[in-house]
């Protein structure tokens, strides 16, 4: 049975579960910067991650909680989610900074450990927001965001 998403925080991870850019942009703030980019970026950026995911045919997505388990990270010991793609072998952390259900922030995470000790994704195909190109508004030019 699913649950319909109470807070703005559990509805960020339903939407990125679902792999909707455009019910993020909806519940996303404006205002904030997510990964140290403006949330048109930061959209861009999730959405072509989302795309190479679907050029893998269907998926069986799956999140699961989790939180950085770097020792030297500013983002250490911070919650969020893993993003899996069970049938294509790829996954993509996320912390989530959450005050009072509401997103403050996301990034991505390079040292993220899975609460869940029953899942295995040793193997897979880790995602990374700052590999992907994208095209910047009323410009011919791509950047590599690195």
């Amino acid at each position: 049975m699913q649950t319909t998403p109470t807070t703005q925080a559990e509805a960020v991870i339903h939407y990125i579960k679902e792999m909707d850019i455009e019910m993020l942009d909806l519940i996303l703030d404006n205002d904030r910067t997510y990964q140290d980019c403006s949330k048109e970026v930061f959209l861009q950026k999730l959405d072509s991650v989302f795309e190479h995911i679907r050029a893998f045919g269907p998926n069986d997505m799956t999140v699961e909680r989790g939180f950085c388990g770097s020792t030297e990270c500013p983002g250490r010991c911070k919650n969020g989610i893993s993003l899996i793609d069970l049938k294509g072998r790829q996954y993509l952390d996320l912390i989530l900074e959450v005050k009072s259900g509401k997103v403050l922030d996301i990034y991505d995470c390079n040292h993220f450990t899975l609460f869940n000790k029953e899942i295995d994704i040793r193997g897979y195909n880790a995602l990374d927001l700052d590999y992907y190109t994208i095209t910047i508004p009323d410009s011919d030019d791509n950047f590599d965001i690195l």
